[in-house]
């Protein structure tokens, strides 16, 4: 002991980064020396960079802008809320710490739910639908800091023919809507007054499009000729039609955009368009790869996961996607795809994308097949998070209810090591990589079929769901 104790401490840090969190808690007992060695800033810092962050897992209430000046104390909460975290989210069955139950408007009934992104990531936006002499719609931002959320923004619209959350934090807006025209709305979340913090940025009266997507400041909508279009709200005269010839008035359910290139997801196909520079009126950009689905999508959900890997080498990240195919009969198939669709290790950023250099694999990898049972005519919906975590409601209830004619889980599968890359010669043969599993995680159950949204916040650790009755509720587990 007296041996070890007499190394100097630059000796003994590389030794405590090998350490697990019980390990350096136990040995802080042993001697005021490792007390002292096991309170220093460095020491937590590496753990966290090292053994949390570059694994991929997320720390609830980390800002990266405040990473640097937290001290040893915070540096070693953030660890122990990260693992504990990790260890409830991925148990068969997560324990909810907290629930909170919203009221968005009396008989109403919740469309749209999306956590904002961001770093405090602590605002989330509902969209209800209302029904009494005319329909009408209310756009809310909630405030989950305090203990009961509050409503800071709110707005009406007398009708609403599509709307996009971004999906990007960022100045230009957090909503974009059509309803006269199309509207970009950004929340003043300074204001004191909610009937003012919803905020105009830019109105376009002549743009009678429906829109799909909002990223960063860039949107994806479709006119009233099923023609796909893809602008950029600071420059209005900057869009470009996205066509593909063998497609006819197929909307598209789901897109992933980047600056140089967009993958389009349709009720058939996966498309990935290469886009130019400079984007200019009346430009037309065909698809440079197409990927056929074996049967007709019903619902769709894509996410990039996030990688600490990727952002430190500017490399792209994987694609997770979640798939519910449709059938012949009036109801969807009770299984559910998570598919992967996995960078091309050949792709070189400065070049232009086109056949020669796809961003991606065009045939999306099968990593799990996941049993999820729907009732006929029942509701139900699902979200992917930012580290894998796909969500999903449905109605296999007959384990935790006598009646099996009502009722839903709300259940989830985690990506947690990323599936073999095709481009991996070691890579494992197909037929042993795709997993069919029954072992989902089941966040929560409930008596009765309500739930019609749901959105994941994977780094913070909560689950919020919309009803029909115009109920949100927010499930924590960190």
């Amino acid at each position: 002991m007296a041996l070890i104790l007499s190394l100097p401490v630059d000796v003994c840090l590389p030794i405590f980064h090998y350490l697990s969190v019980l390990d350096i808690l136990r040995i802080r007992q042993t001697c005021k020396a490792f007390e002292k060695i096991s309170h220093l800033r460095s020491v937590w810092h590496g753990y966290l960079r090292t053994r949390i962050q570059e694994r991929n897992i997320p720390v609830p209430g980390l800002s990266q802008e405040k990473f640097e000046s937290l001290s040893a104390f915070e540096l070693e909460q953030c660890v122990r809320r990260a693992l504990l975290l990790r260890k409830n989210w991925t148990s068969s069955s997560p324990v909810i710490s907290s629930r909170l139950e919203i009221q968005a408007l009396p008989t109403s009934r919740i469309i749209a739910l999306e956590f904002l992104p961001g770093e405090e990531r602590r605002w989330l936006i509902s969209i209800a639908s209302t029904v009494e002499t005319t329909r009408k719609f209310t756009a809310q931002c909630w405030d989950l800091r305090p203990t009961r959320p509050q409503c800071i923004a709110i707005k009406e619209f007398p009708k609403l023919q599509g709307f996009a959350v971004n999906r990007h934090a960022d100045n230009l807006g957090h909503l974009a809507v059509r309803h006269a025209g199309i509207e970009v709305l950004k929340i003043d979340l300074a204001c004191t007054n909610p009937a003012s913090a919803f905020v105009t940025t830019a109105f376009f009266p002549n743009k009678p499009h429906r829109v799909h997507v909002y990223q960063g400041s860039v949107v994806l909508t479709r006119d009233d000729h099923d023609r796909l279009y893809i602008w950029d709200i600071e420059n209005f005269q900057g869009e470009c039609e996205l066509k593909n010839s063998e497609i006819q008035f197929e909307a598209p359910l789901e897109a992933v955009i980047q600056d140089t290139f967009v993958i389009i997801i349709r009720q058939t196909t996966l498309e990935i368009y290469g886009l130019p520079s400079v984007l200019s009126p009346g430009s037309v950009v065909f698809p440079i790869a197409v990927h056929r689905w074996q049967w007709k999508l019903d619902t769709v959900i894509a996410s990039t996961q996030a990688s600490w890997e990727a952002t430190q080498s500017g490399k792209l990240s994987p694609i997770n996607i979640l798939v519910r195919y449709g059938s012949l009969l009036p109801w969807p198939l009770n299984v559910l795809h998570h598919y992967v669709l996995f960078p091309n290790m050949f792709y070189e950023a400065p070049r232009i994308v086109d056949p020669s250099n796809l961003p991606y694999h065009i045939s999306p990898f099968l990593h799990r097949i996941i049993p999820s049972p729907i009732r006929l005519f029942s509701t139900y919906a699902m979200s992917i998070g930012s580290h894998g975590t796909a969500i999903w409601t449905d109605s296999h209830t007959e384990d935790y209810f006598d009646r099996a004619d009502q009722g839903q889980r709300l259940a989830g599968s985690i990506r947690l090591l990323p599936a073999a890359n095709p481009d991996n010669s070691e890579a494992m043969a197909p037929d042993t990589r795709v997993e069919s599993t029954t072992d989902s995680m089941v966040f929560d159950v409930s008596e009765q079929d309500r739930w019609v949204r749901v959105t994941v916040d994977e780094e913070e650790g909560r689950i919020a769901l919309g009803s029909t009755d115009g109920m949100i509720t927010i499930l924590n587990y960190a």
